[in-house]
């Protein structure tokens, strides 16, 4: 079968260019990115510094006009007081000149009534009197008695109607006192707004360049966060892009295979016929302050929480092979001698690494002195046993547990 070389449609060149085209645009929107990421930074620190600069200016406004305040309001109250003297005497005399008037009418008034309930009692006796003389027949006492019931009656439509005309006058007085009053107190008040204006003027002079300065703060808040928004926005825009880039791009294929060697930890747990694995992945220690406050509702789980694990995907793949012990025999067993042949309790360098480790576990009150015994214990049971040969020396479960969830 014969073969046929294709020649390709785009030449080397063509493709080398636009490679660098994309580069180039890829390189230009990461410099978007940093200059954006550095604009919005150089926005929010002008920003802070001009609302510094405000909250600044309302101190100097607030200390100036609380001097021009304090003297205007010292200069304001005397006239205030002088104000209110001069009319609470002119309404004193006022209530004075009506009360003598009222007082006039009122004794005249009684004194009406005085009489008034005499000439009723005067007018009664005069008709019983002239019932009697008119039962008996005296002609002469009857028109006597005629006469002067007459005479009374006159009297009373005379002192009532004085009366009414006295109650009139003590009413309107008594309404030209009210109205007199009033247009004192009116004036009165108005000198004192007169007065006082100043004051006044200084307060609300005051209260407005604070709202406008303090609106002005706000007004920038919002633009820039507006402008920030914005900007974040086309950050996310960009970074979109870039994602986009790294999709249409084909990751070249490994060339040869390498054997990677991972480190970590299994620990096997052992009672009777019984025993599980407990493995720990590449970790890092974890922040000590953040822990520390944590100790108390951490339990079992202390050395859990204090190792942070490096990778992930690298956990989750080592977390496998516990179970893969259970279902191989020969991997466990295969697993369990080199485990044992290569204990970091069979070394006595990594011993004494251990045991310093420990002490400063108990300085930072990560484990209890008696804690600290307890796992010493163990490693001097396992410093004694110098035998590598494949044995396993097992340790009581309790002590185990007691050291392992410290």
């Amino acid at each position: 079968m014969n073969s046929v070389d294709l020649t390709p449609t785009i030449e080397n060149h063509e493709i080398q260019a636009s490679i660098k085209q994309l580069s180039n645009l890829q390189k230009r929107i990461n410099k978007d990115i940093e200059d954006m990421d550095t604009s919005m930074k150089l926005l929010n620190a002008t920003t802070a510094r001009r609302i510094k600069a405000i909250k600044e200016e309302i101190r100097e406004t607030q200390e100036e006009y609380h001097t021009r305040i304090k003297k205007t309001e010292n200069r304001s109250t005397k006239r205030i007081w002088k104000i209110q003297n001069q009319y609470n005497r002119k309404i004193t005399r006022t209530s004075k000149r009506y009360n003598r008037r009222l007082l006039r009418l009122n004794r005249n008034q009684t004194k009406l009534k005085k009489t008034l309930k005499h000439l009723k009692r005067e007018a009664k006796r005069c008709e019983s009197k002239l019932q009697s003389s008119r039962r008996r027949k005296w002609k002469q006492a009857e028109a006597q008695w005629t006469h002067k019931l007459k005479k009374t009656k006159k009297k009373l439509t005379t002192i009532t109607r004085e009366i009414k005309t006295n109650i009139k006058r003590i009413r309107h007085i008594e309404n030209a006192q009210k109205r007199e009053l009033t247009k004192q107190k009116i004036k009165c008040l108005s000198r004192l707004e007169s007065a006082n204006k100043t004051f006044r003027d200084l307060q609300g002079s005051k209260e407005a360049e604070i709202i406008m300065k303090r609106q002005e703060i706000a007004t920038l808040e919002d633009v820039t966060r507006y402008i920030t928004r914005s900007m974040q926005q086309m950050v996310q825009k960009k970074k979109a892009s870039i994602i986009e880039f790294e999709k249409i791009t084909m990751p070249r294929g490994k060339r040869t295979r390498r054997l990677v060697y991972t480190p970590f930890y299994l620990v096997r747990y052992e009672k009777g016929e019984k025993k599980r694995y407990l493995l720990y992945p590449p970790s890092v220690i974890g922040d000590m302050g953040i822990l520390t406050k944590m100790k108390g509702a951490l339990g079992a789980t202390k050395v859990k929480a204090l190792l942070q694990s490096r990778s992930e995907p690298i956990a989750t793949f080592l977390n496998q092979l516990p179970a893969h012990l259970e279902k191989k025999p020969m991997l466990e067993k295969t697993v369990t001698e080199t485990g044992i042949r290569n204990s970091i309790l069979l070394k006595k360098q990594l011993r004494v690494g251990v045991k310093k480790g420990l002490k400063e576990l108990e300085n930072q009150h990560w484990i209890s002195r008696n804690e600290l015994q307890t796992i010493s214990k163990i490693l001097y049971i396992y410093s004694s046993s110098m035998d590598r040969q494949i044995k396993t020396m097992v340790i009581p479960e309790n002590e185990q547990l007691r050291c392992l969830a410290l």
